[in-house]
């Protein structure tokens, strides 16, 4: 408010020197007698001194020069003056998206010193971050941060892991000539492991050294 006061009694003295610069300039034509009044409203003139055409003259000078202009100059102030805070919150968007904070299609609305912050963000960090810029930048009364918040990607299912296929059991027919040595040598290499043939087919088998033709055998591993 005291700046808009201070241009206002600024354009007031420019407007009082003006005048008297063209009343001077007028006082030295030769003229007689000139005593100074607000041009606004209007000269006393000696004997002699200024004909009527100077007078229609120097009237519309000063009305057009320093009247008109100066009320649409006026107009423009109280203007400016009530857009300014807008004008401030425009101009902190502008470079907060120079900033690159991470925020698509940064905007603000505002409404006398509220200002409604829109847009769109990958997180809420990153809109409150936006959001504490601006108030450091205009200090508004309040801000609204309207900033929409993408949504999460879904977590993908874990992929559950595969079952181990139950071991594929061996088995043997006996034959003429077989012993439990001869099979134990032709599965794992050694006669040796004939026992682990006899104990894994107990249920059918009394003797190790028995083992009849035909006979169906399992060979474990």
């Amino acid at each position: 408010m005291i700046d808009l006061v201070l241009q206002l009694i600024g354009k007031i003295l420019e407007f009082f020197f003006e005048s008297l610069d063209l009343v001077d300039r007028l006082r030295h034509r030769s003229f007689i007698e000139l005593p100074f009044t607000p041009p606004c409203l209007g000269l006393r003139l000696g004997p002699g001194s200024i004909s009527g055409p100077d007078i229609v003259r120097f009237t519309k000078r000063v009305l057009h020069k320093n009247t008109e202009p100066k009320k649409e100059q006026l107009m423009g102030l109280f203007d400016m003056f009530g857009k300014s805070f807008e004008d401030k919150v425009n101009g902190a968007v502008t470079e907060m998206k120079a900033m690159n904070l991470g925020v698509r299609h940064l905007g603000a609305q505002v409404r006398d010193k509220v200002v409604t912050l829109t847009g769109e963000a990958p997180s809420r960090d990153v809109a409150n971050m936006a959001m504490q810029k601006l108030d450091e930048m205009v200090s508004p009364d309040n801000i609204i941060n309207s900033i929409k918040v993408d949504k999460p990607a879904p977590t993908p299912e874990p992929i559950p892991e595969a079952e181990p296929e139950p071991p594929t059991e061996r088995y043997h027919m006996v034959s003429a000539g077989d012993t439990l040595g001869h099979i134990s040598q032709k599965y794992y290499g050694k006669a040796s492991e004939y026992m682990k043939i006899f104990e894994a087919n107990r249920d059918v088998l009394d003797d190790p050294n028995l083992i009849k033709v035909g006979q169906k055998l399992k060979i474990p591993d």
